[in-house]
């Protein structure tokens, strides 16, 4: 992408774990850390424990102020979605890092496919605030839905605007998605005309190449435990019985 990296190794504090081994795999993607000559600064933090956290956040100013990155605030708020989910009796709720501009209670944003009114900003620390600036990050209520990880929150005039660009989002996602699954289908049907014509061929599989299929839909809580599901069900595959995730995404399983 052509920027900065910082390395945060998480969940440092648990028994066991094999802090060298999660660097060298690190360095096998190319990543020069600092500590072995390289220019990648890393991290080890806890967020159950606040280890590192200190520490992490110090890095990152340095890494700010020798890049001299500068954000504007006299203009409408932009931020990322760094993750989202439901909470009973306050419905979805996102967290998001501001990257421009002022964010206040009230404003029109769209997020994603999702829009909504600014109900309430609240800081990690639980307080609750009234406008969130550059570098701040905010759980932001209010919203229709709940958005993706990584989706872009913009404030908007009006709550037309935003209901109109919702909906256009709303409509390419689904395609996409529809796309992405009659694709999967196809191949799977494919897939497995073959295999039964194999085996009609060869009753005792020994000419027969190539693992079975195994389509899943993967549906979490939160975009976090949604990726890592798909990506830790994926390595479950086999010689002889493949994982392949159709679709993930958050929310009841529909």
């Amino acid at each position: 992408a052509g920027v900065a990296i910082v390395v945060a190794i998480t969940k440092c504090d648990k028994p066991g774990v094999n802090i060298n081994a999660v660097k060298t795999g690190l360095l096998g993607l190319d990543l020069p850390l600092e500590e072995f000559g390289g220019d990648v600064p890393v991290v080890e933090v806890s967020a159950k424990t606040g280890l590192g956290m200190g520490e992490l956040q110090t890095t990152l100013g340095l890494q700010a102020e020798a890049l001299e990155l500068r954000s504007r605030v006299d203009c409408d708020a932009e931020g990322v979605v760094v993750e989202a989910h439901m909470e009973r009796g306050q419905g979805p709720l996102a967290t998001v890092l501001i990257s421009r501009g002022n964010l206040k209670v009230g404003a029109v944003v769209a997020v994603g496919s999702q829009w909504g009114r600014v109900k309430s900003l609240r800081a990690p620390s639980l307080a609750g605030v009234t406008t969130a600036g550059p570098g701040s990050p905010v759980v932001v209520s209010g919203l229709k839905g709940l958005p993706g990880a990584g989706d872009l929150l913009t404030v908007v005039s009006s709550e037309d605007r935003a209901r109109t660009l919702s909906e256009m989002r709303t409509r390419r996602s689904e395609e996409a998605r529809h796309n992405e699954m009659a694709r999967t289908k196809t191949e799977a049907e494919t897939q497995a005309r073959e295999r039964v014509a194999a085996e009609a061929q060869d009753p005792d599989g020994r000419g027969i190449k190539g693992p079975r299929q195994l389509n899943l839909i993967v549906k979490a809580d939160v975009d976090g435990a949604a990726e890592a599901l798909r990506h830790a069900v994926t390595n479950l595959g086999s010689e002889s019985v493949g994982v392949n995730v159709v679709y993930s995404g958050v929310g009841p399983v529909s």
